[in-house]
C-alpha cells in the first residue's frame, strides 16, 4: 500500500524533470551575427591596398614634363608633332623634327666688324646661348667674304624651319633661287626681328652679291671682310621679310661703320 500510494509523486517529479532537460535542449544557439558582420566589416575595409589609385592616372597624365609627355603613358613620346604645344618634356623645344636644320635673326645688332667670319660665328654662338635648348647647337654665320665662299653646305633635301618650327624651305630652294615658304626673320626668342635704326630697315649683313653663297669681288663689298667699318666701306645686306628667291638674301647695299644690323644664324650641318 505504502508503495502505490507514492507511485502518482514519482510520476509527477519523473515528468518535471524530463520538461527540465526538454527546455535546455530547446535553447537557442547564441548569436553569432555580430562576430560575422565585424570579420564583413574587416574585409570590407583591410588595409585598402587592394583598391588604392595607381600612381599613374590616364585621364589626367603623369604631370612630370621632365620625365615624360603628361599622357599618363609609360612610354615618353618623343614629340607631339606641333609646334604649337611643344613635346612636352619642358625644355622649350617646340618638337622639331631632328633631320631639320634651325635658322634665326639675332636679336642683337652689329656693325660691319665682327672680327671676320668666324668672330660672326662666335656672335651667332653667344646669341643662340639666350636660349638653352638652342645653346647644344653648332652654329654659323650666313656671310660670305671676299675671298671666301657660304662657309656650310647641305644635302638638297634638308629642310629649314624658323626657331618655332616654321618651315622656310629646302636646302635645293634657297641655293636655286626659289620662293620661300615664309621670310626669315625670326629672332632666337620667337620674336620678330627688330628693324635697323636706319635704312633699309629691315636688312641683315650677307656680303652676297650675284650668287647665292658665293663670296669674291673688292673687300669693301664685305666691310673689309667684315673687320673693318671705314667711312667707304659697304656690304649687301638682304631683306628679312622678303621671301623672292633673288632678294631675301641681296636686296641692297649698306655702310659697315654707321649701320648696325642683325645677322642671320644656320645650324651646322
Amino acid at each position: 500500500m505504502t508503495t502505490s500510494r507514492f507511485r502518482p509523486l514519482l510520476l509527477i517529479t519523473f515528468i518535471f524533470a524530463l520538461l527540465g532537460n526538454s527546455a535546455c535542449f530547446d535553447e537557442p544557439p547564441q548569436n553569432s551575427g555580430a562576430s560575422a558582420a565585424d570579420s564583413d566589416s574587416t574585409s570590407e575595409s583591410g588595409t585598402g591596398t587592394a583598391h588604392e589609385t595607381e600612381s599613374g592616372d590616364s585621364a589626367t597624365g603623369d604631370g612630370d614634363p621632365s620625365t615624360g609627355d603628361g599622357d599618363g603613358e609609360t612610354e615618353t613620346e618623343t614629340g607631339e608633332e606641333d609646334p604649337t604645344t611643344g613635346d612636352g618634356d619642358g625644355d622649350g623645344n617646340p618638337g622639331i623634327d631632328p633631320a631639320d636644320r634651325i635658322l634665326f635673326i639675332t636679336e642683337t645688332h652689329f656693325s660691319g666688324n665682327m672680327g671676320g667670319i668666324n668672330g660672326a660665328n662666335t656672335l651667332c654662338q653667344a646669341e643662340a646661348a639666350k636660349i638653352p635648348w638652342l645653346a647644344g647647337y653648332h652654329w654659323l654665320a650666313f656671310l660670305t667674304a671676299s675671298e671666301q665662299d657660304l662657309q656650310f653646305s647641305y644635302q638638297d633635301n634638308i629642310s629649314f624651319v624658323l626657331v618655332d618650327g616654321t618651315f622656310v624651305g629646302t636646302w635645293a630652294d634657297l641655293r636655286l633661287g626659289l620662293d620661300l615658304a615664309t621670310p626669315v626673320g625670326l629672332t632666337q626668342f620667337s620674336t620678330v626681328a627688330n628693324p635697323s635704326d636706319s635704312g633699309p630697315y629691315t636688312g641683315f649683313w650677307t656680303g652676297m652679291t650675284l650668287h647665292f653663297g658665293e663670296g669674291g669681288g673688292m673687300g669693301m663689298d664685305f666691310c673689309h671682310d667684315w673687320t673693318m667699318t671705314g667711312l667707304f666701306s659697304h656690304a649687301r645686306i638682304g631683306d628679312w621679310t622678303s621671301i623672292d628667291g633673288g632678294t631675301w638674301w641681296n636686296s641692297a647695299s649698306s655702310a659697315c661703320e654707321w649701320q648696325q644690323r642683325p645677322i642671320l644664324c644656320f645650324q651646322a650641318p
